[in-house]
């Protein structure tokens, strides 16, 4: 913890001197302080739950994974939140076609709907996964999608699926030849930005473009995960 204050007050004393254009593009945490302690905060408030979701990691890999995620709850607006969840229960549940994304995690229904037809388009996936995954209501598509959209408003069913959506991306990656847990990182918070069928050439495209914040789009997502990775390894 002493280290983590450490950083942070000397991201502090950054902030009250000059940089150059460079220098603040390439620090999250100068510009995003606050928005940073926010991501932080979530980890901390729910280490326990990503424990019991993720069993048998260690705290690195556990934070490795978390950060997968980090930059959207750094980000999190509960107001357009609310917002889209609204305009989700309205159009989504009615007809499947409104897709914006929600949750800390910003998950959107395409991405989650993807994640379920893995599981159980696969024997090993649907053996670790589907005893949860499965919907009670029957085939009804309105009432599965409103069931769905329930889920995706819950930070514990967010953590689920993020738990799904790190074996696939494992398995997309596996003969890539990453090396190191920064560049795993790297190529998993793309796929889970950007898409999570993305091909290697357009991962190693994608960490070149600088699309995050959506409001003013400074960094680039994946750069973002490992800085935040960096963080919580403070911690």
């Amino acid at each position: 913890m002493m280290r983590l204050l450490l950083y942070f007050l000397l991201t502090l004393s950054i902030s009250f001197f000059p940089l150059s254009d460079t220098a603040k593009a390439e620090n999250y945490s100068v510009l995003y302080s606050v928005e940073v302690q926010r991501a932080v905060d979530f980890y901390e408030k729910n280490h326990d739950t990503l424990k019991d979701i993720f069993p048998g990691l260690s705290e690195k890999m556990l934070k490795m994974i978390y950060s997968v995620v980090a930059p959207e709850v750094s980000q999190y607006d509960p107001f357009k939140d609310f917002i889209e969840v609204k305009a989700l229960e309205m159009k989504y549940v009615r007809n499947g076609n409104c897709d914006y994304s929600i949750g800390r995690f910003q998950m959107k229904p395409s991405f989650v709907e993807s994640l379920e037809k893995e599981v159980f388009n696969s024997a090993s996936l649907k053996k670790k996964f589907g005893k949860y995954l499965g919907y009670a209501t029957g085939e009804d598509p309105v009432t599965v999608r409103k069931e769905r959209l329930k889920r995706m408003c819950e930070s514990e069913w967010q953590m689920r699926y993020l738990a799904i959506f790190i074996e696939v991306a494992k398995r997309r990656t596996a003969k890539w030849g990453l090396k190191g847990n920064e560049e795993k990182l790297r190529c998993w918070a793309t796929l889970y930005n950007a898409g999570p069928y993305l091909s290697r050439q357009r991962v190693s495209n994608r960490q070149k473009v600088k699309q995050f914040p959506r409001g003013t789009k400074e960094f680039n997502y994946s750069a973002v995960a490992v800085e935040l990775y960096k963080v919580l390894l403070e911690l």
